[in-house]
């Protein structure tokens, strides 16, 4: 693919090959001389995805102008059999940008983090649920000294003011940030607004950890066991009552507090006392119960604002 033409457009890079859609490549436009990023529609997923990727290219420019989620610079685009459409260029996804940057102040983390939500809270303002957020599809835009985050791959995204184009399978999300209430299926296509909003701020509270820490904290074993404890309880979820997997929700629940925290606890040589406001917020975001857990940006911000303040003191 290095070294294709598409349009007035030269892929000289992979970026990413995870996409739910497509992979993403570095590009350099031969018409303005700027370099920036392709999303190609990988064919093989069918008509249907297809129509869901023209529709992530809708919620992106939907949810624009906005610091914090990644600008689309073009609709949808054919050329030959390429489906694609373009898209500013940033320099990290937050996974790289933790390990290239391990020297980071804790005041730039929380900032980070901040933007994080900042992104979110206005993609729910539009009523649309990201559903997929983990550290790759964070990504950091270097400009003028300034390190901005920018949210991005929409693809398995719901707009809830359109839902019957955005509405997937029933399982969504990476694995790794997945929450309890998805994996024993209580939250599916025909939940409400705030019932799924809540599956984003779980996520929320595992990139917070993942921001000071250079190992993942994610949680992918757990679940994998959890799925193996449905098989030997004879219970398949796609066709299991609503009651059963209420009282496999349940499980989900006890097991996740029995051994989600030690993934997420992190240890940071700030004093004893923000490093355990900072793990107290992980945890409440990262709540299994979702009606327990903490769902409110204002508040979440309000405590990041603290906490940066108060390294200002460490």
């Amino acid at each position: 693919m290095i070294g294709t033409k598409i349009d007035n457009l030269e892929v000289v890079a992979v970026i990413s090959e995870e996409g739910w859609f497509g992979k993403v490549y570095k590009v350099k436009d031969h018409y303005d001389n700027h370099e920036k990023a392709i999303k190609i529609f990988r064919t093989e997923k069918g008509t249907e995805e297809e129509t869901r990727f023209k529709t992530e290219n809708d919620i992106l420019h939907k949810l624009q102008p906005h610091e914090n989620i990644i600008m689309p610079l073009s609709e949808i685009l054919t050329f030959n059999q390429y489906i694609y459409y373009v898209l500013e260029l940033a320099d990290y996804n937050l996974r790289n940008y933790i390990v290239c940057k391990q020297d980071l102040p804790i005041t730039k983390r929380l900032e980070i983090f901040n933007q994080i939500c900042e992104g979110l809270k206005h993609a729910h303002s539009k009523q649309i649920v990201h559903r997929d957020l983990h550290e790759c599809n964070v990504l950091i835009k270097l400009h003028d000294q300034t390190d901005i985050a920018k949210l991005t791959d929409f693809g398995k995204a719901r707009d809830f003011l359109f839902p019957s184009a955005t509405a997937p399978c029933t399982i969504w999300g990476n694995l790794a940030t997945t929450a309890p209430e998805i994996i024993s299926q209580v939250t599916n296509v025909s939940s409400l607004f705030p019932q799924q909003a809540s599956v984003d701020f779980f996520s929320l509270g595992i990139i917070l950890s993942s921001l000071f820490q250079l190992l993942s904290p994610f949680f992918s074993g757990g679940i994998f066991v959890l799925y193996e404890i449905a098989d030997q309880k004879g219970i398949y979820l796609p066709k299991t009552s609503l009651v059963e997997k209420g009282s496999f929700y349940k499980y989900c629940i006890d097991y996740f507090e029995k051994n989600l925290s030690k993934y997420l606890e992190v240890t940071i040589p700030t004093g004893e006392m923000l490093n355990d406001k900072i793990n107290e917020l992980i945890r409440e975001m990262s709540e299994p119960d979702f009606s327990r857990r903490l769902c409110n940006f204002d508040e979440i911000q309000s405590r990041v604002r603290t906490l940066i303040d108060a390294t200002k003191h460490v």
